[in-house]
């Protein structure tokens, strides 16, 4: 279903693929159980999501080009609708996920923010939402908090490595 939402080609996305992200969201929320092997390609749809309804980036730019603007323009404002609450219930009801779901979760956050450092520049949003989602998560027993807290550092290396080869 990611690949439906076309958030991947926002020059091709239409109504339908903004149905799709919908579709998508409703499932995070009505059965997150079932999504236990794909978070990975359901945050990364969430973090296009957002990089593409970001005021501070020139991609809403790309969103806007070709065919007729009034459309363009209420596509637009209806992705701006999604990455706001509905996208953030996902991060927020993951303190409702069961113990072996939200440390695939977690993995996949962490995944993804990895990838969000690697570009240039680099990406903050997936990183506060692991500090989010570690926060929304705190009342969980100590075995699977334990094991949530040992999953970033991978992103901490990844971030040593970036600032060692940064030129000084």
């Amino acid at each position: 279903m990611c690949r439906f939402t076309f958030l991947h080609a926002p020059r091709e996305m239409r109504s339908k693929n903004v149905e799709a992200l919908k579709m998508l969201l409703g499932l995070c929320q009505d059965d997150p159980n079932a999504l236990k092997d794909t978070w990975n390609a359901i945050l990364e749809c969430l973090s296009r999501l957002e990089y593409l309804t970001s005021p501070t980036h020139e991609s809403t730019n790309i969103l806007m080009l070709g065919g007729n603007q009034s459309s363009r323009h209420s596509l637009l404002l209806s992705l701006t609708e999604l990455a706001g609450k509905p996208m953030e219930q996902v991060y927020i009801n993951s303190a409702k996920l069961p113990s072996d779901v939200i440390v695939e979760f977690f993995t996949a956050l962490c995944g993804v923010s990895h990838e969000e450092l690697q570009q240039n520049p680099p990406r903050l949003f997936s990183l506060t939402k692991l500090i989010e989602i570690s926060h929304y998560n705190m009342l969980r027993i100590r075995m699977v908090r334990g094991f949530i807290h040992t999953i970033p550092t991978s992103i901490e290396t990844s971030g040593r490595k970036r600032k060692k080869n940064k030129p000084q």
